[in-house]
């Protein structure tokens, strides 16, 4: 990441991948509230959990393509 970029430069610039990989770090320094129990869930399916490393090797091609592909999308 380039910190001299705005914030949201910094996002747009990030692929599905990379993001997930930075949501998973940042859960291990914040550990999420009880109120994010349902989006929790939600991230558990493609594999972030709170206190692990994401491994996007491990998602189906398929799910893996549509992470990188969701922010082109918005």
């Amino acid at each position: 990441m380039d910190p001299s970029a705005t914030p949201y430069d910094q996002l747009r610039l990030m692929t599905g991948e990379m993001f997930f990989k930075k949501l998973a770090q940042l859960m291990k320094e914040n550990p999420p509230c009880a109120a994010d129990k349902e989006m929790l869930e939600k991230l558990k399916k493609i594999g972030v959990e709170p206190g692990k490393d994401f491994d996007p090797a491990k998602l189906d091609p398929g799910i893996r393509k549509g992470i990188d592909d969701a922010p082109a999308r918005i």
